[in-house]
């Protein structure tokens, strides 16, 4: 979930670590409980295009995408798998969009503005999550099935690229990018400072992009960088 939900680590700490409880029940089963008590804010949310509808991740639950899930002994694993990556980002998606929507409908009167308003927002914060449409961006089911298989990760490289470039747009959906980006990069900053001051006792280097330790921290023999695919 690190890496997936890098955004929400430092958008909004407390909805990542929920979200990793549900992927950990998701592992088992569906999180029926969560869906539950937010079913009002995430069929809201999906109609937005903020939260992803479930089965959209990894492998299909039927056609060629399905085959990794139906192999004896590996199957229910991958299965388990796949679900809680699912989960992990469903909640994600709902926890931001519960909370970004709010102060929107106050501001926004009720009717068309305010569901361009929230379409805007959404498409932010399924960026955040590291998903994007297929429907919008016209990648055919083929290409989504093949992209699975080959473990090849275009919607989220899709999805970084597309949180950066509406970072730079108006409107919530703008807003929104720029509120994950800016979390992200002080938050990667703080914690690059403060790992290399505990391991090191010295700031991390900063003002050398060619040498192999920029803003990143040691760890054994190796170094890591606290930004992931914006790294």
């Amino acid at each position: 979930g690190y890496i997936q939900g890098q955004s929400l680590f430092y958008r909004n700490n407390i909805a990542w670590w929920k979200s990793q409880v549900n992927s950990l029940i998701g592992l088992l089963d569906d999180p029926t409980a969560f869906v539950a008590r937010k079913f009002n804010v995430i069929d809201e949310g999906v109609r937005m295009g903020a939260i992803s509808s479930p089965t959209e991740f990894l492998f299909a639950r039927q056609g060629i995408g399905s085959i990794p899930t139906k192999i004896p002994l590996i199957g229910p694993a991958v299965r388990g798998f796949n679900r809680a990556f699912e989960w992990f980002i469903i909640s994600g998606q709902t926890y931001l969009y519960e909370a970004a929507r709010s102060p929107i409908l106050r501001k926004t009167p009720e009717g068309e503005a305010s569901i361009k308003a929230l379409s805007s927002l959404g498409s932010a914060i399924r960026k955040e999550l590291g998903t994007e449409s297929y429907a919008i961006l016209g990648v055919r089911p083929t290409q989504r099935t093949y992209e699975a298989l080959a473990a090849f990760a275009a919607r989220f490289f899709r999805a970084n690229v597309g949180l950066l470039a509406q970072s730079l747009t108006r409107g919530p959906g703008g807003a929104e990018a720029r509120k994950a980006v800016g979390a992200l990069f002080a938050g990667g900053t703080s914690l690059t400072i403060g790992i290399n001051w505990a391991v090191t006792g010295k700031l991390p280097n900063i003002t050398d992009p060619f040498a192999p330790d920029w803003m990143q921290f040691p760890i054994g023999k190796s170094y890591f960088n606290a930004f992931g695919p914006f790294y």
